[in-house]
Formats: C-alpha cells, structure tokens, sequence
C-alpha cells in the first residue's frame, strides 16, 4: 500500500494540470487513500510536504518515500 500511496502522489505531485497547487493536491490524495485503507500515519506538520517536494525534483525516490510513510504508521 505505501508502494502504490507514494507512486500515486509522486506522479500528482510532477504531472497534476494545476501546476499552483500539485502538492497540496498530491498530499490531500495521499492522505485520503491511506485512510480509505485504514492507515493512520503521524508526522511533523511540515516533513509531508517536504517529502514530496524532494520527490518532485528527483532528489528522493518513491521507495524511499514509501518506506518514509511506513516509518510513520501509527500503531494501536
């Protein structure tokens, strides 16, 4: 799921049409496929967007934001 959360918002965040809000757009999608699947994730207010920031300009990978997201999952 991480996988397939990070791709879907690395490709929002580099391909979305409305280039003034791609990664707003690219972290609200994230956030709510996450949660359809029932996956909580806790982080600073701040290193979301900055995850898809590097991950836009190429200065990061999907797998590394995918296991970034992973690291994050709260736990019950």
């Amino acid at each position: 799921m991480f996988e397939l959360v990070a791709c879907y918002a690395t490709f929002i965040a580099k391909a979305h049409c409305f280039h003034d809000a791609n990664k707003r757009t690219a972290a609200t999608v994230l956030a709510f496929v996450l949660d359809l699947n029932g996956i909580s994730i806790d982080f600073n207010d701040y290193a979301l967007g900055d995850w898809i920031i590097d991950v836009a300009s190429d200065k990061k990978t999907e797998l590394d934001f995918a296991a970034w997201l992973r690291a994050q999952t709260k736990e019950d």
